[in-house]
């Protein structure tokens, strides 16, 4: 009885404590959740790049979605798709400055991805996913992408041992991919884009 009450009350204290950081976050969030403008990305990158790009997006938005419902083998099958799309993105057509920052930025993208190819856990997925977001982000930021709707940029203030991470959705109803069920409305909203 007292294991079950201990349990009971540091389940309390870890809501509480996303409550609190959620307060704050939400106080400075609030000014942003107006919608964005549509912006104009940094670069300029063909139409069939951005189609691609945009079902690398898709992929992820998958990946994110089956973690927030606690399901790793629907993670996994989403992330192969991903992966393999992003190998094939066609760069023809691409200024020479895109391109160099697009293989830069591939660089990156392969070193977070690999080793999230190779995750044996949930857990161990959920902490790749935290640094393959900002990155997605960032592709989406510089090339464009096409994709319905706009990107919701979600930070969750407990994700890896409280130091936050970040995330990305399709839509605005919050669903942590870092805590799925146990915690899945914890974090706040960060930033809007519309693309």
């Amino acid at each position: 009885m007292k294991y079950t009450l201990s349990i009971l009350a540091a389940a309390g204290l870890l809501v509480g404590a996303c409550d609190k950081k959620q307060d704050s976050a939400d106080a400075k969030a609030s000014a942003q959740k107006a919608e964005a403008p549509v912006f104009k990305p940094e670069y300029a990158s063909p139409d069939s790049f951005q189609v691609g790009l945009g079902k690398v997006y898709q992929g992820y938005l998958k990946i994110e979605g089956a973690l927030a419902h606690d399901d790793f083998q629907g993670a996994k099958d989403a992330f192969q798709g991903m992966h393999a799309v992003l190998h094939m993105l066609p760069t023809e057509g691409m200024d020479t400055a895109a391109s160099t920052n697009w293989d830069s930025l591939d660089t990156r993208f392969m070193r977070v991805l690999h080793p999230m190819a190779a995750s044996e856990t949930i857990a161990i997925m959920r902490d790749h996913l935290a640094d393959f977001t900002p990155l997605m982000l960032e592709a989406i930021k510089k090339f464009g992408v096409q994709a319905a709707g706009p990107v919701y940029l979600f930070h969750c203030p407990m994700a890896r041992n409280n130091q936050g991470a970040d995330w990305l959705q399709g839509g605005r109803i919050l669903e942590n991919p870092f805590y799925g069920k146990s915690m899945l409305q914890c974090g706040s909203l960060v930033e809007s884009v519309k693309i």
